[in-house]
C-alpha cells in the first residue's frame, strides 16, 4: 500500500546511515555507558537492561527485515 510504502522510505536513510563513522562513534558511546551502569548496579538491573537490549535487538532486525525487502 501507498502509506507502508511512505513509512518504509522514511527509515531507509537511517538504517543505511548505520554503517557510518558517526554511527559507529554513537554505538561505542552507548555501549559505554551501559556497561558503566550495569557495572554498577544490581544483579536486577542487570537482568532489565539483557531483556531491554534483546527487545531492542529483535525491534531493530524486523525493521532491517522490513527496509531490505523494498
Amino acid at each position: 500500500s501507498a502509506a507502508s510504502d511512505v513509512y518504509k522510505r522514511q527509515f531507509r536513510d537511517w538504517v543505511e546511515g548505520m554503517g557510518s563513522e558517526a554511527s559507529d562513534v554513537s554505538a561505542r558511546k552507548a555501549v559505554s555507558i551501559a556497561d558503566k551502569l550495569a557495572q554498577n548496579g544490581s544483579d536486577a538491573l542487570r537482568a532489565r537492561m539483557t531483556d531491554v537490549f534483546a527487545a531492542g535487538c529483535w525491534l531493530e532486525w524486523q525493521l532491517f527485515e522490513v527496509v531490505s525487502h523494498n
